[in-house]
């Protein structure tokens, strides 16, 4: 295996991890953000061991859209990159958050989600995005 992709493998899962960890059981970001306590503690509490695993393939593919257009775009400063990583999670996240609430509120759990937090749950995925990303491009360059 390419030591170079083993490394940023690594750096992305702890970046996941720590960025999870720290905004979800430590501050209670969503929470705060949400005002719903029961949506938070049946996501990130009652069924963890099912959606913390679905969350890190979330972040996957997000970041992967953001490097996608960061070299799209050739932009080349960190503070850029940054802020293509945030352009990127409002447009998606702002897609799907459109799609939900043009739609009948139904049982599924993101239905719910974004029917009780309306456009606040763009924020959310904002700061994971943004921490993530930062944590990431931290080890990346600093673990060498």
């Amino acid at each position: 295996m390419n030591p170079l992709l083993l490394k940023d493998w690594v750096a992305f899962l702890m970046s996941s991890f720590v960025t999870l960890f720290i905004l979800v059981y430590v501050l209670h970001v969503p929470q705060l953000i949400s005002g719903n306590s029961d949506l938070v503690h049946e996501y990130y509490f009652k069924n963890f061991h099912i959606n913390i695993p679905f969350d890190i393939f979330l972040l996957f593919i997000y970041l992967q859209l953001s490097f996608t257009l960061i070299r799209f775009t050739k932009v080349r400063k960190e503070i850029h990159k940054i802020l293509m990583v945030f352009i990127e999670t409002i447009l998606i996240s702002g897609a799907f958050c459109l799609y939900f609430l043009s739609k009948p509120k139904s049982s599924s759990f993101f239905s719910r989600w974004f029917h009780s937090v309306t456009y606040r749950a763009i924020i959310y995925d904002i700061l994971l995005l943004v921490f993530t990303y930062i944590i990431f491009r931290f080890l990346q360059n600093k673990v060498k």
